[in-house]
């Protein structure tokens, strides 16, 4: 079986790590739990996405936001593979 995931661009220079198939892979039973926590997680890292936007407005309010800015970062650079 072919990589695919995570789905990538074809002209980004990195390639899909490993192949996942929700249909195939997961007995039938559990499918739905495993796309509500696959969703769950994608809602996670956009909430993390969005934090490090809304610590740079806070930032350019606010010159003492540096530290908020910073571990805006860290947390989505660190907390989304890690989860």
């Amino acid at each position: 079986r072919d990589k695919n995931f995570p789905p990538l661009p074809a002209w980004f220079p990195l390639r899909p790590c490993f192949y996942q198939d929700i249909n195939v892979e997961i007995p039938p039973e559990f499918q739905i739990w495993v796309r509500y926590l696959y969703y769950l997680w994608l809602l996670y890292a956009g909430t993390l996405a969005l934090n490090i936007i809304a610590a740079f407005a806070y930032l350019m309010v606010d010159k003492n936001g540096v530290s908020t800015f910073g571990l805006s970062i860290v947390y989505f650079i660190l907390f989304i593979p890690c989860s």
